[in-house]
């Protein structure tokens, strides 16, 4: 699974931790200044102007890079930051919540196509960096930034997501042995979050272990089918449904030798995906992302975090929600969600 595509022109994933320090004592930056930056990295990026395009870009250096690695990344960038005249960036929607900020925008003139992206910010001593950017050959919903800033836990996780006490789907006896069994499922909602516990026969390799370029990583969970409904009793979003997928999935990661040159390694990250009834993505998050925490693995128990604002915007207590395979032939039964309380 691919996570975004990005961009040839644009190679962030090279560069964005190389940026210089910032001044030490600088004045806070204002609430909406985050805006101000991804406005000024535009006008880098239509120059050509490198050195000033990774000023924007966060401070935070990977685990393992050394400073002569950092130094030849950099040296790359300015020689390789070409001039993209025709560039125009549209933020459609944005939001900050405390230190952290994202944006929703459509790009013009990095290619042929139009492309879509999602920026995040983290202000750091005083000032607002870049501290990654997502990209998508489609348009982005702008309820991502529910996902991108996710709220505050809601009572089950202020409980310690207490699982021992959340029912767990049927498994489909009649037609499977109990060694096909392989996936477990348990669900519950509060007023802030969609929660899915995927529970494995064996323990799962935990995010970021390194493995060979052909390794297998293992079985994806079943792509789920999630219905979600009024409390009242009538269908929201339209009476769209919504598609789960999740599971491990292969990470490229570029190292670079003390010249610059590259070579790639291999890592299991999990990965989950949300669409919506069409088969689009809405989202993708998985245990690589810095900002939370919507996917965690730990010994057999694969466990995932949705906003409610994402599947019932328009709700003011906890729908109506029930889970489902995809599949005809199911090995998990239909599963009706509870709601948590304490």
């Amino acid at each position: 699974m691919v996570k975004l595509s990005v961009p040839v022109a644009v190679v962030w994933i090279l560069f964005c931790a190389v940026a210089p320090a910032c001044k030490r004592g600088s004045p806070p930056a204002p609430d909406d200044a985050f805006l101000s930056v991804y406005q000024a990295q535009e006008e880098a990026i239509r120059l050509g102007d490198g050195a000033r395009w990774l000023s924007f870009q966060t401070e935070t250096v990977p685990d393992g890079v050394t400073k002569a690695q950092i130094d030849a990344m950099r040296t790359a960038i300015v020689k390789n930051f070409h001039p993209r005249p025709g560039l125009h960036e549209t933020v459609a929607a944005s939001r900050m919540s405390g230190d952290r900020a994202a944006l929703v925008a459509r790009v013009e003139g990095l290619s042929n196509a139009v492309q879509y992206e999602t920026v995040r910010f983290s202000r750091e001593n005083g000032a607002w960096k870049i501290s990654e950017e997502d990209w998508s050959d489609s348009p982005i919903d702008p309820s991502t930034l529910d996902v991108l800033l996710p709220p505050a836990d809601g009572a089950f996780g202020r409980a310690h997501s207490p699982w021992t006490g959340i029912a767990t789907a049927e498994g489909n006896t009649r037609f499977f042995k109990p060694e096909e069994l392989t996936w477990k499922m348990q669900a519950v909602q509060d007023e802030g979050y969609l929660y899915i516990r995927f529970e494995a026969a064996a323990p799962l390799p935990a995010a970021g272990t390194e493995m060979a370029k052909n390794d297998s990583v293992g079985s994806f969970p079943p792509t789920m089918k999630i219905r979600v409904r009024s409390a009242s009793g009538g269908q929201t979003t339209d009476g769209k449904e919504f598609e789960l997928q999740a599971g491990p999935v292969v990470q490229t990661r570029a190292t670079f030798d003390d010249s610059g040159h590259a070579s790639n390694r291999f890592f299991v990250i999990y990965s989950l995906t949300l669409r919506d009834g069409a088969h689009t993505d809405i989202f993708t998050m998985d245990t690589h992302d810095a900002f939370n925490q919507l996917v965690t693995v730990k010994d057999r128990c694969l466990d995932l975090k949705i906003p409610l604002t994402v599947l019932a915007p328009a709700e003011k207590r906890p729908a109506e929600i029930e889970i489902e395979e995809v599949n005809s032939l199911a090995k998990i039964l239909p599963y009706q969600v509870g709601s948590f309380s304490q």
